[in-house]
């Protein structure tokens, strides 16, 4: 019971972050350095498919998958941070598929 009260409780709160996110820092979206040590470090070639559970806004992985023409699959329990990801998504102009679930109970095979 304390454990579910808990996981909706974590999801209001991330909910209200990511609504400020929407509303104060879209203007901010830049190429993040983690994006080069990812790209350096992390072999991700086109086609590939990129999954980030806990993706909040999801700026790299959608830069990311920009960058070498992969699909991201993101996957956050916020239902606020997956609408800033969409948003990022579309301006960016990048194929990217988004997934409402907590990331201890991931709803896909383990061959993803």
């Amino acid at each position: 019971m304390y454990r579910k009260m808990s996981s909706v409780m974590n999801r209001k709160v991330w909910d209200k972050i990511f609504a400020r996110f929407m509303e104060d820092s879209l203007s901010k979206i830049h190429y993040n350095p983690v994006c080069n040590v990812l790209l350096r470090n992390v072999h991700i070639k086109p086609g590939f498919k990129i999954l980030e559970p806990g993706c909040g806004t999801g700026l790299d992985t959608l830069i990311i998958a920009k960058l070498l023409h992969t699909e991201a699959f993101l996957l956050d329990y916020s239902k606020e941070a997956l609408k800033v990801a969409k948003y990022i998504m579309n301006l960016l102009k990048v194929k990217a598929h988004f997934i409402l679930a907590d990331c201890r109970h991931l709803p896909f095979r383990d061959e993803f």
